[in-house]
């Protein structure tokens, strides 16, 4: 029986609200981003060498160190757009079928060189400098967006040092990052590292990397790859 209404009750129950629909309809529309193709590319590398997805699922099994792979069941979903892979499956798919975690997501060696400003922060002679920026970015990203990234980062750096040695490199940055986050801190004025790092990019806004034309500290034009949820929609240019 239904509880909040009496038996035998007239009473009509309100209308749904209409507010998410909405919301949903006046929202931007969705761009395309280049995972949105991984489940294609995997079929295509696939079919390139002749295999079932049978084939693919007891090879993933065959050189994942838990012996759990990925199953035709969840291969089906790849393939057909419903799920999209986690990192230990792009690393598993990446073996199996030879082809590189880059290709996979983004159907390119290099997906960044030609189309991205941003790709700016990868250029320069002080690769320390570079590394500092990638770390700062990283930060900021989702929990699941930062483990995908970082755990491609660390099974490269793994098979690059060996265990020990990356073992030792993660000390040291333990060791920096009690030491630049008090300072960094103290200089944002801020309680948190997060906060302050996430002020500094709120306000330190240039031309660098962002395709985006400045005038005196203002934007006069240019285009804004991805809008932020408090950018500002650029002038256009004249």
């Amino acid at each position: 029986m239904t509880k909040g209404v009496p038996v035998g009750s007239t009473e009509e129950m309100a209308p749904m609200s209409k507010e998410k629909t909405d919301d949903k309809s006046n929202a931007a529309p969705r761009r395309p981003v280049p995972e949105d193709g991984i489940g294609q590319r995997i079929k295509e590398a696939r079919e390139a060498r002749d295999w079932t997805q049978s084939v693919v699922s007891v090879r993933t099994k065959l050189i994942d160190p838990n012996e759990e792979g990925i199953s035709r069941t969840v291969l089906v979903g790849y393939e057909s757009g419903k799920t999209k892979p986690g990192a230990r499956e792009i690393r598993l798919l990446a073996e199996v079928l030879r082809v590189t975690p880059n290709w996979l997501l983004y159907g390119a060696e290099k997906p960044f060189h030609a189309t991205l400003p941003s790709m700016e922060y990868l250029q320069g002679d002080d690769e320390f400098e570079k590394a500092l920026r990638l770390s700062l970015a990283l930060f900021l990203l989702k929990p699941h967006e930062r483990e995908l990234i970082g755990s491609l980062m660390l099974s490269l750096a793994g098979r690059e040092l060996g265990d020990i040695r990356l073992s030792g490199l993660m000390m040291l940055a333990r060791t920096l990052s009690k030491e630049w986050s008090e300072k960094i801190k103290a200089e944002m004025q801020a309680s948190t590292i997060e906060e302050a790092i996430r002020e500094s990019a709120e306000s330190g806004a240039t031309n660098w990397g962002t395709g985006l034309k400045f005038d005196e500290g203002e934007i006069v034009g240019g285009e804004i790859i991805y809008p932020g949820p408090l950018d500002p929609a650029p002038p256009e240019d004249k």
